[in-house]
């Protein structure tokens, strides 16, 4: 990978929209992301992992906005509605923790944001 590649790289990031999140919402995507931690950690049951994830995707999808080109698998389609059942589908399998961790990352400072 050139300099240049790899620094457009760590520059590229998910971009959501989580203005309009509800506490409720937010409590239950936090659930959900700390249950998915927890059966990683303790090695739980795939299949129990892989409903969670499900659960994750349907309730990111309304807040994703785009993911960077780069994250995404050679074949997806040039335009993707990320709000669609299955949009994550595109995503390249190592870059799926990455988008679980700008999830958290952007969850937190909108809660941060609105204790202040």
């Amino acid at each position: 990978m050139l300099n240049g590649e790899l620094a457009q790289e760590t520059a590229e990031a998910p971009i959501f929209d989580f203005e309009d999140i509800s506490w409720g919402e937010s409590k239950q995507l936090s659930r959900l992301l700390l249950r998915l931690g927890g059966m990683i950690t303790d090695g739980g049951d795939s299949a129990d992992a892989i409903t969670e994830i499900e659960k994750i995707e349907a309730a990111i999808a309304p807040y994703i906005v785009s993911v960077p080109r780069s994250w995404l698998v050679k074949r997806a389609p040039a335009s993707i509605d990320w709000q669609t059942t299955g949009a994550l589908n595109h995503l390249r399998r190592a870059r799926f923790g990455d988008l679980l961790a700008a999830v958290a990352v952007a969850v937190g400072q909108i809660e941060k944001k609105a204790s202040n």
